[in-house]
């Protein structure tokens, strides 16, 4: 009986601590809203821009016996710009703003391709991630060097509140999922500031 209650314990602590894909993050927020905001995620990462990495593609991966190098891809099988970003707008959409929309966008864009799709779409707040990098490396447990920005910007593409992250997570989390945890942190933590709240609401 007590090994039951055992494993019953366990296999809970598991449910509801194990991260799904960017596309699925897990955040909360007392945020709500009546309006239309947009969502972008801009992927920068050097290794993606330069070297012909596929922009699936979150990082390195060392597994089995001979820890050997493999690659991590999105839980999506797509880019990594458009799974944040959709995870993203599932968030905002949960939250009960009226209205989420996803500006595309790809790694090969400069800042003022950016900018003018912010324009264009003249939304009246656009949250904007640039992932300037992102590393997945795990053996028994996981490793993610990250670094990137989330800021809120107005319809003319000014910044109203940014934060800035870069660091080094570890976590008993694999792949895209170890991603996805510390993404969901640091989100919850700059949506969370008074700053973020006030540009967002405001």
């Amino acid at each position: 009986m007590l090994l039951i209650r055992t494993l019953f314990a366990l296999s809970l602590f598991i449910a509801t601590n194990t991260y799904a894909g960017l596309d699925d993050l897990s955040i909360e927020s007392p945020l709500r809203g009546d309006y239309v905001i947009g969502v972008m995620t801009h992927d920068q990462r050097p290794l993606v821009l330069k070297d012909g990495y596929p922009e699936k593609q979150i990082g390195g991966y060392i597994k089995g016996m001979f820890r050997t190098r493999a690659g991590t891809y999105t839980n999506s099988d797509g880019p990594v710009a458009d799974e944040l970003s959709e995870g993203l707008r599932g968030f905002f959409v949960k939250q009960k703003w009226l209205g989420v929309t996803t500006l595309a966008t790809s790694s090969n864009e400069a800042r003022t391709v950016i900018e003018a799709r912010i324009k264009k779409a003249a939304l009246k707040r656009t949250v904007l991630v640039t992932i300037n990098d992102l590393w997945t490396e795990s053996y028994r447990n996981t490793s993610v060097t990250y670094s990137f920005s989330i800021a809120v910007v107005d319809s003319s593409g000014v910044e109203l509140a940014k934060a800035e992250h870069t660091g080094i997570h570890d976590t008993s989390q694999w792949g895209d999922e170890a991603a996805s945890e510390i993404f969901s942190k640091l989100i919850m933590e700059s949506l969370a500031k008074p700053e973020f709240t006030s540009a967002l609401r405001g």
